[in-house]
């Protein structure tokens, strides 16, 4: 019965059901702290991003090449956690965010070190 409820609220007021999770996520991520990282930065996120756990071997990949590289182009960057981890290591960085709700938790991670 609740699916069935579900599904039509969803096809019937789309915009609303729309509305109504945006303002959650951006709720949520106001209330989002900022803490220390292991890889040298202030993150708010997740917190598998801000113990250092999240995406072990993409970590290594991306700081074994930053050794090497003047610019860091994060496309799809979500929170920013590799644009962040790249600007520790002193690369400049790009990062790319359509997602208006994941572009506001980017530019908060970027503007605590003001990037």
């Amino acid at each position: 019965m609740v699916s069935l409820l579900k599904r039509q609220v969803l096809r019937r007021y789309p915009d609303w059901v729309a509305a109504y999770h945006d303002a959650r996520l951006r709720r949520e991520l106001r209330r989002r702290p900022i803490a220390d990282t292991p890889q040298g930065f202030r993150f708010a996120g997740p917190s598998t991003m801000q113990d250092g756990s999240f995406e072990p071997e993409e970590q290594a990949f991306l700081s074994a090449r930053l050794q090497d590289a003047d610019v860091f182009v994060d496309v799809g960057a979500n929170a920013g956690y590799f644009t962040c981890i790249a600007r520790a290591r002193g690369a400049r960085g790009i990062a790319v965010e359509p997602a208006p709700q994941k572009l506001e938790l980017l530019l908060k991670n970027i503007r605590a070190h003001g990037w």
